[in-house]
């Protein structure tokens, strides 16, 4: 500190200069640069800190990362330098680590995707074993029943060709001819219509049952009882359980009965048994001729190898049939009517 009078360098607490005398006073100047550095001094933290907040401490990190990436580009081009050359090294090094790391971590991705994908694969194939496990086992199962049916067909008897006494081929004789006599038509088991069993009830009668039928001026006529008689004698069948329909029958239908036109007819064809086979469910298999005569009343129901010689002469076969019989009681009954080719 300096005296303002006499410009002598005095003690900074003396109150009066020792070399003048005179009392002492601050140079307001002095005072107002040291109010001012120590206004700096005060106000220097505080700029510290707003510049640590503020956008340019943002910036630091990134200068400091360019730097230390130029510093390492210019290590690596420094080929003859040895630390150059180490650090290029340790920069390889740690990329290789990295690399591996890497391909480590891909790997195991790829593994996790192929096992994934293996999984599913693994899912479809169980599908399509199952699948064909099925269709193996749905084939073994036709299988055994293709071979159930084979072994049941191979085990199925043979029809059997049946010896007939003399009595049992006549009476097979005359039950045949009761439908060729009648010219009954052709039909398949259980196809035959009402019309049919009507006609055939009707003159059945009128050929064999005399004693049933009633005449009146030019018409013969039965009730309808004794014709479902005969229906049921010879086809096993009950009309009375039926409404049987008579819309196509030569007769005509009036109060109970039946009315058909008399007239005398010529000789009626016969049947021949031929052979007869036991199917061994109940039924038989019976193929005969039916034969007419070329001379009037002219007819045999004997086996054919009794026959005489007029039969012999005066007849020819018309057709061969196939029926289909069964026995009822002490009855046959026919149960089908087929001509044979």
């Amino acid at each position: 500190m300096f005296c303002s009078q006499c410009g002598k360098k005095i003690e900074e607490d003396s109150r009066f200069c020792e070399f003048c005398g005179s009392s002492v006073q601050a140079k307001t100047g002095d005072r107002s640069m040291e109010a001012e550095i120590a206004s700096k001094e005060k106000r220097k933290p505080e700029a510290s800190s707003s510049e640590d907040t503020g956008p340019n401490r943002k910036i630091i990190p990134i200068l400091l990362s360019v730097v230390i990436v130029a510093v390492t580009v210019g290590f690596l081009f420094l080929g003859n330098n040895d630390e150059g050359e180490e650090l290029k090294e340790s920069l390889a090094e740690e990329q290789t680590v990295m690399a591996e790391e890497g391909l480590e971590a891909s790997n195991q991705e790829k593994a996790e995707e192929d096992e994934g994908i293996e999984t599913e694969e693994d899912e479809d194939q169980k599908i399509e074993k199952e699948k064909d496990e099925d269709q193996k086992i749905e084939k073994d199962e036709d299988q055994k029943i293709e071979e159930k049916s084979e072994t049941e067909i191979e085990e199925q008897v043979e029809p059997t060709k049946l010896s007939l006494s003399y009595d049992e081929h006549r009476a097979l004789n005359v039950f045949f001819s009761n439908f060729a006599e009648v010219f009954l038509l052709p039909f398949e088991a259980g196809e035959i219509r009402d019309s049919e069993l009507l006609r055939f009830g009707f003159f059945h009668n009128y050929v064999n049952n005399t004693s049933r039928m009633n005449y009146r001026e030019f018409e013969a006529y039965l009730r309808e009882d004794h014709l479902f008689e005969s229906i049921d004698k010879y086809f096993g069948i009950d009309m009375t359980e039926r409404n049987p329909d008579r819309g196509q029958i030569p007769m005509e239908y009036r109060d109970g009965y039946y009315f058909f036109p008399a007239a005398d007819g010529e000789t009626p064809p016969f049947a021949q048994l031929v052979e007869i086979y036991d199917l061994h469910d109940g039924t038989y298999q019976a193929i005969f001729d039916i034969y007419e005569a070329l001379s009037f009343d002219v007819f045999s129901y004997e086996p054919k190898s009794h026959w005489s010689e007029e039969v012999k002469t005066n007849t020819r076969v018309a057709r061969r049939m196939e029926s289909q019989i069964t026995i009822k009681g002490e009855r046959f009954i026919l149960l089908s009517y087929e001509e044979k080719e």
